[in-house]
């Protein structure tokens, strides 16, 4: 995240165009999710299909009475070939480059889709995307999809056939398009936040007292070359989730090259799993404003682009604040793969923990940053320290830190590390900042964390084939990211991931295997 814009007035554009065609290749309209009731606006989505569209038999529709099954079993994997083009508008236009979908409706594999601009789904309507689909960003527009609250988004792919969110552009790259926006009723500790890279106004509100808000399902989705730059440091982040419900479904979803943050989380309390991110020019897994909750099997292969990029950046507020909910994510099973570069001009961090965050972090690899990670500030001394006044505490267990690039301080306050790890912690120069030394937290025993054992991951940098596994003896009955892991806590997606890192052997091959993973140089 490079700033909180949540009170940004900037203006994006973003048209996602969609039909849903019949036998006659008429446009037709889904059935909607009869919770709420529909507004008709009497103006149906218009669909320009440039060349005639193929005809692939009676359109699925949204079954009502159960909203998040799926709805299309298809062949094992998406067809081959060109298909027609189609541009999807919302049934409303809003003005500069907005517009918004009033009505439930499907974007279907017979075709591609263009986005132009920005498009809200409203309350009560659902967008839904069969597999297979690629929904292309024009490029100029900002292209982005903006959920609200009691909305929801059914994109339902599958590791065959995925659902494929990138560029139009003949030669892609990031910032080409924006990302995907999806924005809930559960708690928020902000006040009427709105969501960042958005105007200020009723339309980007969300948050709520619903922690269990369900909207919808993200699952074998690939998004690319994302993070338009709408205004100094106002970029739109690959999937932001702001106020997202434990009801929603997220899993299986890759983020690659794209000029902000890869997955940032404002508040709510949506659970995810199998999250890879390829390449940001800023953070890997962002949160604030009250997030709680669980992320497993993580991955993240850093770029190589010479900013603030982060493995972790974390916040309760952009003040630091005591504000409640305070966020408290539980995290297991990650792997946070740094370029093993020299330093540059600006500090990469495995982790930066900071602005009075808790949390409960265990089974994570961090290597080859400039440092492993920092703990910045007072009062997120104090949650590490467990001296808080109140709320969550901050706690890093069963984890393995390995290969720091950064200069060991000098100072005696300035923890050194050791000779494989002199920059397994960090501390600024400030007092405060050399008051906690993070050397020392978290090497102290309790916590069973791992110094100076090579995971051996030099491969995990390749940007065309990685390989995230360690050696096969690192797993083994003796074997170091075994014995030292934790068992994952209660109501975590997999409760029987008792090892370091996001994968169980060194056979485990999940973040590079399937066609909604994509590996390859950016603008490819």
């Amino acid at each position: 995240m490079r700033n909180l814009i949540g009170f940004g007035t900037i203006l994006g554009t973003l048209v996602f165009a969609a039909g849903c065609s019949d036998d006659s290749g008429k446009t037709v309209t889904p059935s909607v999710d009869a919770g709420t009731p529909v507004v008709d606006s009497g103006t149906q989505p218009t669909v320009d299909a440039g060349s005639p569209a193929v005809d692939s038999g009676s359109q699925p529709s949204v079954d009502a009475s159960a909203p998040d099954a799926a709805v299309d079993a298809g062949p094992a994997t998406c067809p081959t070939g060109t298909k027609p083009t189609a541009t999807f508008k919302g049934n409303t236009d809003l003005g500069n480059g907005q517009s918004e979908q009033t009505t439930s409706v499907t974007l279907t594999a017979d075709k591609d889709w263009e986005l132009d601009g920005q498009v809200f789904v409203k309350s009560g309507a659902t967008l839904t995307i069969e597999p297979c689909v690629t929904i292309k960003g024009k490029v100029g527009t900002a292209a982005t999809i903006i959920v609200k609250p009691g909305a929801k988004i059914m994109a339902k792919g599958e590791a065959e056939r995925p659902i494929v969110f990138t560029s139009g552009a003949a030669t892609k790259r990031p910032g080409d398009v924006g990302g995907l926006i999806v924005l809930g009723r559960a708690p928020v500790n902000q006040a009427a936040p709105t969501i960042e890279g958005l105007p200020v106004s009723a339309e980007t509100t969300f948050g709520g007292s619903i922690a269990d808000d369900d909207s919808g399902a993200i699952e074998y989705v690939r998004l690319e070359y994302g993070g338009v730059k709408l205004g100094a440091n106002n970029e739109i982040n690959g999937l932001t989730l702001g106020g997202v419900g434990s009801n929603t479904s997220v899993h299986h979803v890759q983020v690659r090259h794209t000029l902000d943050d890869c997955f940032e989380f404002f508040g709510g309390t949506v659970n995810a799993h199998h999250l890879v991110c390829t390449s940001p020019q800023d953070d890997g897994f962002d949160w604030d404003w009250g997030f709680s909750g669980k992320l497993q099997h993580l991955v993240l292969q850093q770029g190589t682009f010479d900013d603030e990029m982060n493995g972790f950046e974390a916040d309760n507020d952009a003040q630091g604040t005591d504000a409640s909910p305070v966020s408290n994510p539980t995290i297991s099973n990650v792997t946070l793969c740094g370029r093993d570069m020299a330093p540059g001009a600006k500090k990469k961090f495995g982790m930066l923990l900071r602005r009075n965050t808790g949390a409960k972090i265990s089974n994570v690899v961090a290597y080859g940053f400039d440092y492993g990670f920092d703990i910045r500030d007072a009062k997120t001394h104090a949650r590490a320290n467990g001296t808080q006044a109140s709320g969550p505490n901050l706690a890093i267990t069963s984890s393995l830190f390995f290969k720091f690039t950064g200069a060991a301080g000098t100072d005696a306050n300035f923890p050194t590390g050791t000779a494989t790890n002199p920059a397994i912690g960090f501390n600024e120069t400030s007092t405060t900042e050399k008051a906690f030394n993070e050397f020392n937290w978290i090497s102290a025993s309790a916590s069973n964390n791992v110094v100076d054992t090579d995971p051996q991951l030099s491969a995990c940098k390749d940007a065309s084939n990685p390989s995230f596994n360690a050696p096969a003896a690192l797993y083994g009955a003796t074997g170091v990211l075994i014995t030292k892991a934790a068992t994952p806590a209660t109501g975590m997606p997999d409760t029987t991931a008792k090892y370091i890192g996001a994968f169980k052997d060194a056979s485990d091959k999940w973040a590079t295997t399937g066609a909604w993973v994509k590996w390859t140089p950016e603008g490819q």
